[in-house]
């Protein structure tokens, strides 16, 4: 996505500014995911919460979210 607005060659270079994002404390994450939840009447409990966590979230500074 990065080489789309920043590669000259390509056709919506400048056309964005890069702004740097702040990762996300887990916990925000988790209040996230279960309010989520909670809007859609599913219950949902920690061990579910934790497990989505897992596997959404990167392990490695630099790594993507995975969505």
């Amino acid at each position: 996505m990065k080489a789309i607005f920043s590669d000259s060659k390509q056709a919506f270079y400048r056309f964005a500014t890069t702004l740097p994002i702040p990762p996300v404390p887990e916990d925000s994450w988790k209040e996230y995911i279960t309010g989520k939840f909670r809007e859609a009447r599913i219950e949902i409990d920690e061990e579910s919460t934790a497990f989505i966590l897992k596997k959404t979230i990167p392990t490695k500074p630099k790594e993507p979210l995975i969505t």
